[in-house]
């Protein structure tokens, strides 16, 4: 079969590689600092490349560099994927047994090319110490150091996997051999498909690789926005709500009340508001401590925030003053909500006073009529809270529209 011998294929092989190592170097030069070990998988392209030119100059060039350099230098640079590999998985793996293992392949490659001569055991020395070394990467890209790195490494892992077991083929039928005088023109069609299958694998592995840093790319780009996204949702709640009781801020209640108030202008809707505030609250903060008061505040506002309507707005309106927007309600209609809330409070006392002072809180309401500006209702309900203060507080007032 000459159109399927050995020769065309290692130098199919060879330019193979060669393009895998063009490739490899954009992806190194674009990924160095983001991708670790991404110059040791460079490094493994570059290696096999330059072995396999080595072993095509036989018999031209002396058997050190056509034989032992060549393959030590294609088994070095599998070598090298380990530690790539380890490196982008985040796994530790020790250099010194591997450069044992190197010199080890040196000296059999010595031994079977100038004191026992042959091909065959040379075969079963170069895919037999590979297989373990397959095996290891395996290990490594299926079972890396964070489990959500296993999708990026999957297809690597299963390539080795697939290396794996063509060796085990490669030396159960370099065993079965009875012998080989020259590898290139004297080798069988198998041996020639058993290269052809490892091209191939060689281009599912480029493949694999560039999957591999682009998915863990995309991952990285995801985890980023996904970070973003929460800051952001963050920002905006720190730009909304009070930083002590979780309502919301004086500037963001003051845009809900202006959005309503327009709402209610445009469509003659019912609306009405009530400022509200803690009795005595200096007394609290003067006889027990701020942190005693910023309990009450939140223990109060709590009690706000739980018997409002799903419509409602709650809101701090400055120190222990509070607001509270109620869109589709009549004056009557949120003087009752207000008198509630007033009874509630008042019967509930904060546990951390432990019934020492009583707290009240005093309520003004104040109702929208067409026309109204946000700042006329604002005022009339503080207008209502004020006559609450001075009628003995612990009690809701109103001002009805003008």
């Amino acid at each position: 079969m000459p159109s399927f011998d050995m020769k065309t294929v290692v130098i199919i092989f060879v330019l193979v590689n060669y393009s895998c190592a063009y490739l490899m170097a954009f992806t190194v030069n674009a990924g160095r600092k983001r991708f670790e070990g991404s110059a040791y998988l460079l490094a493994n392209f570059v290696l096999q490349s330059v072995g396999m030119t080595l072993a095509l100059m036989r018999p031209a060039v002396p058997a050190v560099f056509s034989v032992i350099l060549a393959n030590t230098l294609m088994f070095s640079g599998v070598i090298a994927f380990v530690f790539g590999a380890a490196k982008f998985t985040h796994r530790h793996v020790r250099r010194l047994p591997y450069l044992a293992y190197v010199a080890l392949f040196v000296a059999l490659y010595c031994q079977y090319t100038y004191v026992q001569p042959d091909i065959r055991i040379r075969t079963l020395c170069f895919a037999g110490m590979l297989i373990p070394v397959f095996l290891h990467l395996t290990l490594l890209l299926f079972f890396p150091r964070q489990q959500d790195y296993r999708k990026h490494c999957v297809h690597t892992g299963t390539t080795f996997l697939m290396f794996a077991l063509l060796y085990c083929f490669r030396v159960y039928y370099a065993y079965s051999q009875d012998g080989m005088h020259n590898y290139f023109n004297g080798a069988p069609p198998t041996d020639a498909l058993i290269n052809t299958l490892s091209l191939l694998l060689t281009i599912f592995l480029m493949y694999s690789i560039q999957y591999m840093f682009n998915s863990r790319l995309i991952s990285e780009a995801e985890s980023y926005a996904s970070r973003q996204l929460e800051l952001l949702e963050t920002m905006e709640r720190l730009a909304t709500e009070d930083h002590l009781t979780g309502i919301y801020n004086r500037r963001h209640i003051e845009g809900l009340i202006r959005s309503e108030v327009e709402i209610a202008n445009r469509r003659s809707t019912p609306l009405s508001l009530i400022l509200c505030d803690i009795d005595k609250f200096k007394n609290i903060n003067d006889t027990y401590g701020h942190d005693m008061g910023d309990k009450t505040i939140v223990h109060t506002t709590g009690l706000l925030a739980t018997h409002l309507r799903d419509m409602d707005k709650l809101g701090r309106w400055g120190g222990e003053e509070f607001i509270i927007l109620t869109p589709h309600t009549t004056l009557e209609q949120a003087a009752a909500m207000a008198e509630r809330l007033r009874a509630l409070i008042a019967e509930t006392p904060p546990p951390d006073l432990h019934g020492r002072q009583q707290v009240t809180f005093s309520f003004g309401v104040a109702q929208h009529k067409g026309g109204m500006s946000t700042a006329a209702l604002i005022k009339n309900a503080d207008q209502a809270l004020y006559r609450a203060k001075q009628g003995g507080r612990n009690r809701v007032e109103c001002t009805p529209g003008a």
